[in-house]
């Protein structure tokens, strides 16, 4: 019997929520005798604590309290080469935006043995409007592409628009992976509150912008009045792009409209989960979020955007709703169709149940990079 040879796998992730998208692949190399290395532009303690928990190293590149903003993009590149040159990786694994571009680069110019790409949500506008300062052009994520050997897509909408554009390299090949697993066992199904106690909606994300929080405040104030008894919470988690627009805390935190419960550790989820009745998420991004899924194995009926990745989540007027993204009216709507109508709830509970266990049979996210890192063939 050939024994299996150990290799050195780094990930390059786009500011917090490496523990988030990457546990159980993480805690899976380990088991199999690899070593493991994340790379991130910021790290909370918590997360670097259960890296090494999990027996992953890890490291932070940028000026501190500022991830790589301040740094040029060549600066960037430069300083993740020389952290991968020194750890030694065999593979690299580059993910998100801004930071699968210059994760990419740097493990070619470090002539890592295999990289892999995972391809985030694209500019909101898809290219087709002014970029924000956290976005990359079109061309750069042609420029990382031509230097991966695998790129791994979270919709086939985004391979499509890349490959209309002429950015995606003949023979690359191309891959669809959920971008995050469905944990049954994490998260197991919860009863639902009593109803008798008032409506519970909740959200759970990071503070970006673009995770669609303003919406659901401006939603939650336009049902206040009309529903004194609802809950609209709000929880924080730790943001996986270092470099986004964020909403102020302590705006939230003052809004007599939402109870905003601050910053969660992601495996307080759970608990927050028993407390809602219904889960919302109306994301202007395309992608499939690991609280959407979580809410999903809990068992609790879903509101979100109808963009790529979050509309996979819901099937209309069975498990939630699907609405606009943008659109905080049609939202008020939708969320205001539960508290006219909460017998519904415990129904579209269960279907959010079996939607998981849909989607944990087809979606093994570990599965599909594990493909695509070709560990016995590096």
């Amino acid at each position: 019997m050939v024994e299996a040879v150990s290799k050195r796998i780094a990930f390059v992730c786009p500011g917090l929520g490496a523990i988030q998208n990457f546990r159980m692949l993480l805690a899976e190399l380990v088991a199999k005798g690899h070593r493991a290395f994340v790379l991130s532009s910021e790290l909370q303690k918590a997360e670097a604590d259960e890296l090494a928990k999990l027996g992953v190293e890890h490291a932070v590149v940028g000026a501190e309290d500022s991830g790589w903003k301040l740094l040029s993009d060549w600066k960037a590149v430069g300083a993740i080469r020389q952290q991968l040159t020194r750890w030694g990786a065999d593979v690299a694994v580059a993910s998100g935006g801004r930071t699968m571009i210059y994760g990419a680069l740097a493990a070619k110019r470090a002539h890592i043995a295999r990289t892999v790409v995972i391809v985030g949500a694209l500019p909101e506008h898809r290219f087709t409007g002014t970029l924000a300062e956290n976005e990359m052009p079109a061309w750069r994520y042609g420029q990382a592409l031509r230097s991966a050997d695998v790129a791994l897509f979270h919709n086939g909408e985004d391979i499509a628009l890349l490959k209309r554009l002429g950015i995606v390299p003949e023979g690359l090949p191309v891959s669809l992976t959920a971008g995050a697993d469905v944990d049954l066992e994490t998260y197991p199904v919860k009863p639902l509150p009593p109803i008798t106690q008032g409506i519970g909606f909740l959200m759970v994300a990071g503070l970006d912008v673009r995770r669609g929080v303003e919406d659901y405040c401006a939603a939650a104030s336009l049902l206040r009045q009309r529903s004194p008894n609802a809950r609209f919470l709000l929880a924080a988690l730790p943001d996986d792009d270092a470099d986004a627009q964020t909403v102020d805390p302590a705006l939230l935190a003052s809004s007599g409209d939402i109870e905003f419960l601050g910053v969660l550790d992601d495996r307080a989820e759970a608990d927050l989960l028993e407390q809602a009745h219904v889960f919302v998420y109306p994301a202007r991004l395309a992608g499939m979020p690991q609280p959407v899924l979580n809410a999903l194995a809990t068992g609790r009926p879903i509101i979100t955007s109808a963009v790529p990745g979050c509309r996979e989540a819901v099937d209309d007027q069975v498990n939630g709703r699907l609405v606009p993204a943008r659109d905080v009216e049609a939202l008020a709507e939708a969320m205001g169709n539960f508290l006219r109508r909460p017998d519904r709830i415990p129904a579209m509970a269960l279907a959010s149940r079996a939607k998981a266990e849909q989607l944990a049979s087809v979606t093994d996210v570990r599965f599909t990079v594990m493909e695509a890192l070709a560990l016995d063939d590096t």
